[in-house]
């Protein structure tokens, strides 16, 4: 790994670190519940007032949090939201009144969502090529469940040095206090930044740029995708209630052990989702974690519920929780599936974030509405199906964004950050030349034309991929040959001196960039080939280049794209 690239996976690692300490505090409760009832003179209903205060704000901020990382550079960003976190941490240790804590937990959700949130997604996005965007959001997601799980733990340990739980409680939260200002001065000597993020992304929005963001069927999927993927984080959320109450006769110390033993599966299940997801298709890993949801939570609807089991629930919890946390690591590099221009990416991390979180506001009503209706191990039970049924939407709506991005070639896939916008936005006029056909002599003609930087060439091609042993084996050529789906099936005109026979005109329908010969050129000669452009830089979809840039000068494939021939 080169210096840039490890340069890229710092940049995450300090803002995974950030995330952890800014998006701990307002779940202190999973921790510390009856302590900060009794530290800060609460009620249970104040105490839930207060997490739907932080939700509202949360929800309201999505959006103009998308449009602030849009205008703002990331690393400003974060600097603010590090220094507002710490006052506000600080304010919070002074254990202020109720009405105070109502702004506290609102101004959390301001600085979580309307000033971090986009940004944070839009810069990790923007740090990463093509082919690693799994291991970049992977990473992020493994980082931040790592050093929130440390901060738990050291918090838990500082807790226990003091007498009374107010007095613990003041001081875990200047834990965070003295984390987020010491993070806050760290940032400010931190001058990097990613190539992707430069001022073409911080240009005035368009208004068709926003049409972009609602028309792409890829957006509502991804809308889909994340609702359904935290209906199956709240599954593992009741998981340890399950154990305590559901008929095992678990202890609390027993499922709160439980719980905690979930949080460090975080760590390696977004980084392990990530690594597989940029070698096989980040929508593919996706159709199979929702798969295996889908079989655990309905393992859970139908398990026997006795005392018996309950060493099961041990064994059970480890992949549950790597499934869950790997569809959270995943999800978001599902963003280089959808083509939305680089300037306009925080707005739609907005957009989906609006729709897809909403199962925070709902998905509590329904476990509560089950409890009311049903006895608890029953509840549990059909909340455990409804999670199944709606991870089987999940799997559907990821299935048909790996349609859209491998079937189709990449019609709907994003190209890199500095030519994504032109290939998004810009109608074909405004390209000097198209070459239709990505055979050896449109490549051949791409490469002639894009010699100059100042030609902008629109190759394009169709096709499938070449997912087949028998496009792998070369013995087997007859069959592609003569099979609809890898041959257009062209006919010559009748041959006068053949007796009038018309000779068939076999012409490939399969993705000239899967081929092998390509995949050679590939890995092989990447310098070589572009070299004589001013320089090469290759993007990827899930693996497989889909632009190559010459210089300053974009080639853009829409539907798909292969190399320079000879």
């Amino acid at each position: 790994m080169n210096r840039a690239r490890v340069a890229a996976y710092a940049q995450v690692m300090i803002i995974a670190l950030a995330a952890s300490v800014i998006y701990s505090a307002p779940y202190l409760r999973q921790l510390f519940k009856t302590s900060l009832l009794e530290a800060f003179s609460l009620t249970e209903a104040q105490l839930g007032n207060l997490s739907s205060t932080y939700a509202l704000a949360c929800l309201i901020c999505y959006v103009p949090g998308g449009w602030l990382a849009d205008r703002v550079e990331a690393r400003k960003l974060l600097i603010v939201a590090l220094f507002a976190s710490s006052a506000s941490y600080a304010w919070y240790a002074t254990i202020p009144s109720y009405e105070e804590l109502l702004i506290i937990y609102a101004s959390w959700g301001v600085i979580g969502v309307g000033i971090l949130w986009a940004a944070m997604f839009k810069q990790v996005r923007l740090l990463g090529s093509g082919d690693e965007q799994g291991r970049m959001f992977g990473s992020l997601e493994g980082a931040r469940g790592l050093f929130e799980a440390i901060l738990l733990t050291v918090g838990s340990f500082i807790f226990g040095l003091f007498a009374t739980r107010e007095l613990g409680m003041i001081n875990v939260i200047i834990l965070y206090t003295i984390c987020s200002a010491a993070l806050g001065v760290l940032l400010m000597f931190w001058k990097s930044t990613p190539a992707g993020d430069a001022g073409d992304t911080r240009e005035k929005i368009r208004w068709s740029d926003l049409l972009i963001i609602v028309r792409q069927p890829s957006i509502w999927l991804l809308c889909i995708i994340l609702s359904a993927l935290y209906h199956v984080f709240w599954a593992t959320i009741e998981f340890p209630s399950f154990a305590e109450t559901g008929g095992f006769e678990m202890t609390l110390a027993a499922a709160t052990a439980l719980g905690a033993a979930k949080l460090w599966m975080r760590f390696p299940g977004g980084i392990l989702a990530g690594m597989v997801g940029d070698r096989v298709g980040n929508p593919l890993v996706m159709i199979w974690l929702f798969f295996l949801s889908i079989i655990s939570c309905l393992y859970l609807a139908l398990m026997p519920t006795n005392p018996g089991w309950a060493w099961t629930l041990w064994i059970f919890i480890f992949p549950f929780a790597l499934l869950a946390y790997g569809l959270r690591g995943v999800f978001w590099a599902l963003l280089y599936n959808c083509p939305i221009p680089a300037r306009v990416l925080g707005t739609a991390i907005g957009v989906v974030s609006i729709i897809g979180y909403s199962p925070d506001a709902y998905v509590p009503q329904v476990a509560a509405w089950l409890h009311t209706h049903y006895d608890t191990t029953t509840a549990y039970q059909r909340f455990f199906a409804y999670v199944a049924a709606v991870a089987g939407v999940g799997m559907v709506a990821s299935w048909l964004l790996y349609r859209l991005t491998h079937w189709y070639g990449g019609l709907l896939a994003a190209v890199s950050p500095d030519a994504a916008s032109s290939c998004c936005r810009a109608p074909m006029s405004e390209y000097d030349y198209i070459v239709i056909g990505a055979g050896s002599a449109g490549c051949v003609l791409a490469n002639r034309l894009s010699e100059d930087p100042a030609n902008s060439v629109l190759l394009l091609e169709a096709g499938k991929d070449d997912r087949s042993v028998f496009v792998r084996m070369p013995s087997a050529l007859a069959i592609p040959m003569s099979t609809p789906r890898f041959n257009w099936g062209y006919w010559g005109q009748p041959e006068p001196y053949l007796d009038g026979r018309r000779m068939d005109c076999a012409r490939g329908k399969v993705d000239a960039w899967t081929a092998p010969e390509a995949r050679y050129w590939a890995a092989h000669r990447p310098s070589m080939a572009w070299s004589m452009s001013g320089g090469t830089r290759m993007t990827s979809i899930n693996g497989k280049p889909r632009v190559l840039r010459a210089g300053a000068m974009p080639i853009a494939c829409l539907i798909s794209s292969v190399p320079r021939a000879g």
